[in-house]
This record gives structure tokens, C-alpha cells and sequence, in this order.
């Protein structure tokens, strides 16, 4: 990707979200009545193991890039139930990030969510948020109504 947009656009400023924490497209497929939060050690570790993924490749110069981390602050949904945020659990988390100058978090799954929690989501600082079904359903619902 760094060499791609050096050739075609002389530089390369790409930013980057990187992670581990990726759930299967479309929801859960088993029924959920809970979910766990990613722990600030196992954030941390990701971290740690990208960083050093990125120098073993001669990619330090990239690492400020990186804007955002995958991660899981507890919320999913299923065929039949929306597990919805609840700031309490992630909170040890949501502080783990004021330790990173640039970083914040990405979660995946957050259809379905309130405004409300959205709106937390953001406040603590899971400010990529990620939806899938909801929202290609809507676009479509537009796009052919």
C-alpha cells in the first residue's frame, strides 16, 4: 500500500486501522446473551504485536499512521437480540486510549445501537464506528424505493 501510493501520488500518507478484534460480517451466528470487552492488556498486546509486525518489515516510519485499533467494546448483535453498550464495562478500556497521543478505537458491530450509545461510543473514544446490515439494507431501501 506505502509503495502504491508513493507511485501514484508521490508520497505515501496512508493512515491505518490495525487489529485483531474483527467479528464475522453480518452479526453473530450464534445466539448472544453476552459479550466480553476487549481487555486493556489484550489492547495493548495488539498493539505491541503490530509494532513489531510493522519494524520487522522496515515499517517504522508508518507507525505514527496509525490511527485506530479494532477492538471489541461490547456490542454485537445476533439473528434475534442487540447486545447494547454499556460504558461501565469499557471503561477500563475507554482510559487505556488517553495513554496514545493519536490513537483511538474502532468497533465493528455497532448496528443497532441507540443514538445514545453511539453517541457514548464516541464520547469514549470507539470513534470509528462500524455497521453492516442496517445500513446496506437502508441504502438499498433508497436507492430502489
Amino acid at each position: 500500500a506505502e509503495e502504491t501510493c508513493l507511485e501514484h501520488f508521490g508520497e505515501a500518507d496512508l493512515e491505518y486501522v490495525i487489529g485483531t478484534e474483527v467479528p464475522v460480517p453480518g452479526g453473530a451466528h450464534e445466539t448472544l446473551s453476552e459479550l466480553a470487552v476487549t481487555t486493556p492488556d489484550a489492547a495493548r498486546a495488539t498493539l505491541e504485536a503490530h509494532r513489531h509486525a510493522f519494524e520487522k518489515q522496515g515499517l517504522n516510519a508508518i507507525w505514527p499512521r496509525i490511527i485506530a485499533l479494532v477492538v471489541q467494546p461490547g456490542v454485537e448483535f445476533d439473528h434475534t437480540n442487540v447486545i447494547d453498550y454499556q460504558p461501565a464495562k469499557a471503561s477500563a478500556l475507554s482510559q487505556m486510549v488517553e495513554n496514545y497521543e493519536t490513537l483511538i478505537f474502532e468497533a465493528h458491530s455497532t448496528d443497532y445501537q441507540t443514538p445514545q450509545s453511539l453517541r457514548q461510543l464516541v464520547i469514549d473514544h470507539f470513534a470509528i464506528l462500524k455497521v453492516g446490515p442496517a445500513l446496506t439494507f437502508a441504502l438499498r431501501e433508497a436507492l430502489f424505493s
